[in-house]
């Protein structure tokens, strides 16, 4: 076909479990021209999650930058991953889930959750909170501004309420 746009192609006539397929490179000409992709300053890079044959293709991305005052010649840091399965790892080479972050996320505006939620640390939060469907807490849970439970309500741990608990619950 070859109309579709650019291919990257390995060509050999053996592809291994986690050979790089390719990838692209980006830096600058600071006297020094990285040697390979892993090097640049920031990459994308493609690799074989599985021996490669007529009925195997199997892939992952990863995504690379130098952190600030890397030498030349080093090999850049993976920060995210793309799996064959489609799970996206932040901080992680293997993640578990959809997405998998390792490390602190910050999140600005909004988090919206539907299903079950597994909390295994320390959850605190500064400002109001809604629950709307039955809770169990097994661990300790701070809350600093308003606090709306709209079902049950189970506490096995510590329990600190600041300001005010309002249950529309049993």
């Amino acid at each position: 076909d070859g109309d579709n746009g650019l291919m990257i192609v390995r060509e050999d006539t053996i592809t291994a479990a986690d050979d790089l397929l390719g990838g692209i490179g980006f830096d600058s000409t600071d006297g020094n021209v990285p040697s390979s992709i892993l090097e640049a300053s920031a990459y994308v890079a493609a690799y074989a999650s599985e021996a490669h044959g007529t009925g195997d293709k199997g892939g992952y991305l990863t995504f690379g930058t130098a952190p600030d005052d890397q030498n030349d010649d080093t090999t850049s840091s993976e920060r995210m991953r793309i799996t064959s399965a489609g799970n996206v790892g932040i901080g992680t080479t293997d993640p578990k889930a959809t997405l998998d972050v390792l490390g602190t996320a910050n999140i600005s505006d909004g988090l919206n959750v539907q299903g079950n939620t597994n909390l295994l640390g320390k959850l605190s939060v500064s400002n109001n909170v809604n629950i709307t469907g039955s809770s169990v807490l097994s661990s300790t849970l701070s809350v600093g501004g308003a606090t709306v439970i709209s079902d049950d309500l189970s506490v096995e741990g510590k329990t600190n309420i600041g300001n005010g608990l309002n249950v529309q619950g049993n």
